[in-house]
């Protein structure tokens, strides 16, 4: 691979595959065309829709996608052997979410046929596409799409002649030459990465499939035909400047949260309110959602850009604050001795390497195993004990230095269902999600098929804040103990002075005039935040994105919203 052109994001737009055989007309009836959509009916769109998406708008012939938690997949089992194809979509990309996944290197021996279009966000804060695909080799190539804008793409692959095309409004952009292919079941996302991070929300219409690599003159031809048909206008449309925002006691839902008027509780909510309504005037602005928890009442929720309470919102390395989590109630139930215990009593140490004794599941837990997340890493995660074998081909270990990655949360995840009775999601519900009573969430599993334990949550706001409460009330929520008070304490309690980060969350002072304030923090990419301060007894959540020219809520969260609450305090 010419490392060279390879990004550091990518998304993955993939299309599945939809049993359909269709003849369509583009001024003359092409036999060669298997599948088309045009996105005409919210009820073909519905029926096609695999778990966890959801449709959030049609716009005359073209859908809306919100990229946080939407994707659409299509089953074309032609796609599957040995054929030739093109694929031709129109995308008008409006607002950018979070930076998409590393791009690995496969496992050449078992390359998976994928079709990955990513939406960065460079420097000019335009979209930045990228096409890779994963046959025996991978290809990268990076090209700007403009925000509001449609932008026709059609990409060719003929296994036949070993050659793949990329096309963008009608001019061929990339080829390249392919070494080998494989055939694959492998699906293929429109708008949600297969990982955690959420990019593309925006626009598509007129998708379709190609039984034959189409020509360059017919490549034009779709282009043109399209251009003048009766599109959307994409365009952002101005709003109207707030200017005497409204405040609004949080709705009561069915969800054991209690609601109450920000205006009665001894605070400087008038500074919040200008954070709120810079949010509503501001098209720039980041955040998504922001929840204000304060004395056992939710006195603040507010949602921008289109997001609603019933959102879900991909979480990133909140994940792990979750994954922790999960490890001390494995541990409060006697599936797992204690985070004290080396990880060769969970993995024998059969090479007899010496510090693999040493290593704990808390330094695991504070990204100090020395655990180096070695390149056979990569080819070792479809397999089942690929931690045993990734602990075998360690040779040394710089137990205590603090190294970040995404390792460490999945080393603890598999840890937890090796030894418990029950496994991945099931585990999770009954545990956690049942007693908080979280119904509506997904969690995207790793190679193995074990859940993410790094970042792969996606789960509504609301939610989060349960999850803040249960640690703001040391392990209770709704007067029922689901975690122990002494996990509580041993991962976030002040007395841990010796690092900033303890048990996968981060720990904070914010010094208002004179006076130190600890909180600590479950935080995501992109800008996602749990934040509890015991001394208010408030929490905080915020979703985001990373588009935004404005503020960010760790910043608005340290800066604005935890001064506000010790202002009047002093």
């Amino acid at each position: 691979m010419n490392n060279s052109i390879q990004p550091k994001y990518t998304i993955k737009i993939l299309l599945l595959v939809f049993n359909l055989s269709v003849i369509i007309c583009l001024g003359q009836s092409r036999t060669n065309m298997i599948f088309t959509q045009t996105f005409e009916d919210i009820n073909t769109i519905k029926n096609t829709i695999i778990a966890g998406a959801k449709v959030v708008g049609e716009h005359n012939k073209a859908v809306f996608f919100d990229g946080v938690d939407d994707f659409i997949s299509f089953d074309i089992p032609y796609l599957n052997s040995n054929n030739d194809f093109s694929i031709s979509i129109w995308v008008a990309p409006t607002r950018y979410k979070i930076a998409a996944t590393w791009v690995s290197k496969p496992n050449l021996n078992k390359s998976k046929s994928q079709f990955r279009y990513g939406f960065g966000w460079p420097a000019n804060r335009n979209l930045n596409f990228t096409f890779y695909d994963n046959f025996w080799q991978d290809t990268s190539v990076q090209y700007t799409l403009p925000l509001n804008e449609w932008t026709h793409l059609v990409y060719t692959l003929s296994p036949k002649n070993k050659k793949g095309q990329l096309y963008i409004n009608g001019d061929l952009k990339h080829e390249y030459e392919l070494n080998g292919y494989m055939p694959s079941k492998d699906p293929v996302f429109l708008g949600l990465q297969w990982d955690d991070y959420i990019f593309y929300s925006g626009y598509i219409d007129e998708f379709s499939v190609f039984s034959e690599v189409i020509s360059a003159e017919e490549i034009k031809k779709l282009y043109n035909v399209f251009t003048k048909t009766d599109k959307i206008d994409v365009k952002p449309k101005l709003s109207k400047k707030i200017n005497n925002y409204t405040y609004t006691i949080p709705q009561k839902h069915n969800d054991q949260i209690k609601t109450g008027d920000i205006r009665k509780i001894a605070c400087d909510y008038d500074s919040i309110f200008n954070i709120v309504k810079k949010q509503l005037n501001d098209s720039t602005a980041n955040l998504e959602s922001l929840l204000i928890y304060k004395e056992n009442k939710l006195v603040l929720e507010e949602y921008f850009h289109g997001y609603t309470a019933n959102t879900l919102h991909g979480v990133s390395s909140i994940t792990k604050s979750f994954t922790s989590t999960l490890l001390g109630i494995a541990i409060d139930n006697g599936f797992i001795k204690n985070e004290e215990a080396s990880l060769s009593f969970y993995y024998p140490n059969k090479n007899g390497i010496p510090c693999l004794d040493s290593i704990t599941l808390k330094h695991v837990l504070n990204h100090k195993s020395g655990i180096e997340p070695l390149e056979i890493a990569r080819s070792l995660r479809t397999k089942k004990d690929w931690v045993q074998q990734l602990l075998a081909n360690q040779n040394e270990c710089k137990i205590g230095e603090f190294k970040y990655h995404e390792l460490s949360p999945e080393i603890v995840m598999h840890t937890i269902f090796k030894n418990s009775p029950m496994q991945d999601l099931n585990y999770v519900y009954n545990y956690l999600f049942e007693p908080l009573g979280i119904k509506q969430y997904y969690w995207l599993k790793d190679q193995t098929g074990t859940i993410d334990g790094g970042t792969g949550l996606v789960i509504r706001p609301r939610d989060m804040l349960k999850f803040g409460i249960l640690y703001k009330d040391k392990g209770v929520f709704n007067g029922k103990r689901i975690l122990s008070e002494e996990w509580v304490r041993r991962a976030t309690s002040e007395e841990i002075t010796d690092f900033k980060y303890n048990y996968f969350w981060w720990r904070f002072y914010k010094t208002v005039e004179g006076k130190n304030i600890y909180y600590y923090s479950a935080t995501g990419f992109g800008g996602q935040n749990i934040t509890i301060v015991p001394e208010l007894d408030l929490v905080i959540v915020a979703t985001n994105s990373a588009s935004g020219a404005g503020l960010s809520p760790k910043n608005i969260i340290k800066n604005f919203i935890i001064p506000s609450f010790v202002y009047v305090e002093r």
